[in-house]
């Protein structure tokens, strides 16, 4: 049932979020520098999320595994936009700057037109 595989990927998922947390966390004290661990960990954390999201679009639903795959690629571009800023010493390049942008934008319009489809409406 969908209840049981929720239950089974909270029990994946979870541990992994916080594995990948502190990955971050030991590679900002390794003053960014990736060592093999680092790479190591990252690597595991995003391959297993990726797959998890990959099980929910192959046997829960197709909408959800978009949305969950969606939020995986947010989390990515925004640890690589902090990770960017930290090694400009607290400064975005403008094409960093840019792209930040667009992609907020780009989340924004589709958050608009999804509420727009499912018959609600933008107040704000």
């Amino acid at each position: 049932s969908s209840g049981a595989v929720g239950m089974v990927l909270g029990l994946v998922l979870y541990p992994l979020v916080l594995a990948f947390i502190c990955t971050l966390y030991k590679w900002r004290d390794n003053r960014w520098v990736a060592t093999r661990d680092v790479f190591l960990s990252l690597s595991f954390s995003l391959g297993t999320v990726f797959f998890a999201v990959l099980f929910v679009v192959l046997e829960v639903d197709l909408t959800m595994g978009i949305l969950l795959g969606l939020a995986l690629g947010v989390v990515v571009y925004l640890t690589t936009i902090v990770i960017q800023w930290e090694m400009h010493d607290h400064f975005l390049p403008r094409a960093w700057r840019y792209s930040f942008v667009i992609v907020l934008f780009m989340i924004a319009a589709a958050a608009i037109v999804a509420g727009r489809t499912e018959g609600h409406h933008f107040v704000g």
